[in-house]
């Protein structure tokens, strides 16, 4: 093989190696698009899910099913309103719950002898315990699979989850819109309430 047959190869597989490189490249940065692109339908997703059940608790305060002092009820706004302005924090949170959920027991329901709470705001705390759920499976590939094929998934029902959870992330969660209003520093009421709820349901 002369030098000319040499340097025409050589030439040739340093463009195919270019070529190559570039479309591994193209590829790379599409695949990244793509997951950028998930990311945030689902942030916005999160944030409308969120969203909703804070127009549905202004909606039972208006119609007067609900007061705006009941500690469940701040709870539950304090939450949505956290998410929708946190979306940068989701990840952090998925990872924060899924801990808080591996640690949690599972006790026996006992019936309470505490007042109903009404029943639209019942159905608001169990869609808060189901966006939780969401959050730890949509934000943590690792963990949604730790999370998936955990024997306690069967045992647990997302209020039951919910409880305890509170009572672990409350100081996190919680932490700003403490110093910002007052009234929720009665949180530890509504903690127990949510408790109650879980052991009653």
């Amino acid at each position: 093989m002369n030098t000319n047959s040499t340097i025409v190869i050589t030439t040739f597989f340093a463009i195919l190696l270019v070529f190559v490189i570039k479309e591994i490249i193209l590829i790379y940065r599409n695949i990244r698009k793509i997951r950028r692109d998930r990311h945030l339908i689902r942030v916005e997703k999160t944030r409308e899910y969120f969203s909703n059940i804070r127009e549905s608790l202004l909606r039972l305060m208006r119609n007067e099913t609900v007061h705006p002092d009941n500690d469940l009820f701040q709870v539950i706004y304090s939450v949505s309103t956290m998410i929708m302005r946190r979306p940068d924090q989701y990840a952090e949170l998925s990872d924060y719950l899924v801990v808080s959920f591996i640690n949690t027991k599972v006790e026996k329901k006992q019936k309470s002898n505490k007042a109903e709470i009404p029943k639209e705001l019942k159905s608001l705390l169990f869609k808060t315990a189901e966006g939780l759920y969401k959050i730890i499976i949509e934000y943590s590939a690792i963990l949604r699979v730790l999370f998936q094929i955990s024997n306690a998934l069967k045992q647990i029902t997302p209020l039951e989850f919910l409880s305890p959870v509170f009572k672990q992330i409350r100081e996190k969660i919680f932490e700003q819109e403490v110093k910002s209003n007052p009234k929720i520093e009665n949180i530890n009421i509504a903690r127990k309430e949510l408790k109650t709820l879980s052991l009653a349901a």
